[in-house]
């Protein structure tokens, strides 16, 4: 289950939020080869952030994922930052990707784990 937590000072619109998650979600699929009913994304906006001493737009993208094949981390990285300049007016070069292979058996839906 990969799921995208953004953090960022911008303040897009709700309709370029969405946007963003979804176009956010149907790339993760696609890159990872995942199932898009398990893709989680959510952001959080107008959230106090400096990045390299300024509080220009700027955005924090963690993927956390089960099973990360690192070699997909640079289309990733160039696809959320790309995504993350259409739909949150953020530049590619304020916006920090972080990673997270997390292992089988710590990460859960409902009753079940994987």
């Amino acid at each position: 289950m990969p799921y995208l937590h953004v953090q960022t000072n911008a303040s897009p619109t709700r309709h370029e939020q969405s946007a963003f998650l979804s176009a956010a979600s149907e790339a993760i699929s696609r890159i990872l080869s995942k199932n898009p009913n398990y893709v989680m994304t959510s952001i959080e906006c107008d959230r106090p952030l400096n990045f390299a001493s300024s509080e220009l737009p700027a955005a924090f993208l963690e993927l956390t994922v089960l099973g990360l094949d690192v070699s997909k981390n640079k289309e990733l990285a160039t696809t959320l930052s790309d995504l993350a300049r259409v739909h949150l007016h953020v530049d590619e070069d304020r916006c920090f990707s972080r990673f997270v292979d997390t292992p089988r058996g710590c990460w859960g839906l409902g009753n079940d784990v994987f």
